[in-house]
């Protein structure tokens, strides 16, 4: 069922749930409708919500055919795995991509080879198909770019570690950002932030840079991809950079003991009370740590 609320002035989310148990991945990501004399969608979800996500842009009162970006964060199946039914649907909306992550949007037979890997061949019966972004749509960043919707502007900030081609997006008129899994994932209370991993592409030193370029910005509240808007903003930014240093000083402890995924994820759950499971997180920090050849 799907769920509209207003978090800030003209920013609404839209939280679309998948209608199966996911393990792999969050069973729900947040949308976020921005209006002004133009309107930008930020994340699409995968294609499996976005009939949900359609109608809950017309409950809230506006017309999903005038909306003009389509702005994902990154192109993670959960965030922009629609990305290609929502530009295909809406022909004059441009759709914004980072340089890294643009090219396998316009031609993404090697992002649904990557996804049936992590998800099995049967991926399109939970999550509904990738299909491509038209070319004449696409409107491809390096980051810093600017988008004017009428009295707010959209920043949009090139923000790696996460993933190499995630942006995070300033909005001029709340001083908030978009801030997708750069700034980390809330637990479901909110009492912390955990790390926003995944594999294969995770940087953890790029992350922290990230987090500590992002908090400059002085943002007034957090827009998350997992979770709600958030004004909390000191607490959650120190809670995202002490988790995931905890993490990997739980996972690097974990390797040079020679233990598994299973066994580090059991680490953190008797640490910290947070269960890792199917170990995503673990995992993308044990490639990290491989590739800068440690343990040693």
């Amino acid at each position: 069922m799907v769920s509209t609320a207003k978090v800030a002035e003209e920013v609404y989310q839209i939280s679309a749930p998948l209608k199966a148990d996911v393990i792999n991945l969050p069973s729900t990501t947040t949308i976020y409708l921005v209006v002004d004399e133009k309107i930008a969608l930020i994340e699409t979800g995968p294609t499996a919500v976005a009939e949900s996500t359609w109608e809950g842009i017309r409950r809230l009162g506006y017309d999903p055919g005038k909306i003009s970006f389509i702005i994902p964060t990154h192109i993670h199946l959960d965030h922009a795995g629609g990305l290609g039914y929502w530009a295909q649907r809406l022909p004059k909306a441009q759709v914004v991509l980072h340089k890294e992550g643009a090219p396998h949007m316009l031609e993404p037979s090697r992002l649904i080879a990557s996804t049936k890997r992590s998800f099995g061949d049967a991926f399109e019966s939970i999550y509904g198909p990738i299909l491509p972004v038209p070319q004449n749509q696409a409107m491809v960043i390096e980051g810093e770019e600017t988008i004017k919707l009428g009295r707010r502007e959209l920043r949009l900030i090139h923000s790696p570690g996460h993933a190499p081609h995630h942006i995070a997006i300033w909005d001029s008129l709340t001083r908030g950002l978009f801030c997708g899994e750069a700034l980390g994932v809330p637990s479901s209370d909110g009492s912390v932030v955990k790390p926003g991993v995944a594999p294969p592409s995770f940087d953890m030193e790029q992350f922290l840079k990230t987090i500590e370029d992002l908090s400059n910005l002085h943002p007034s509240i957090l827009f998350y991809s997992h979770g709600t808007a958030n004004r909390d903003v000191e607490r959650s930014l120190h809670s995202v950079v002490e988790t995931t240093k905890l993490y990997s000083e739980i996972v690097l402890e974990g390797m040079r003991a020679g233990e598994d995924q299973y066994q580090i994820a059991s680490r953190i759950e008797t640490c910290c009370g947070w269960k890792e499971e199917p170990n995503l997180a673990v995992i993308a920090y044990m490639i990290y740590f491989r590739r800068r050849n440690l343990p040693s």
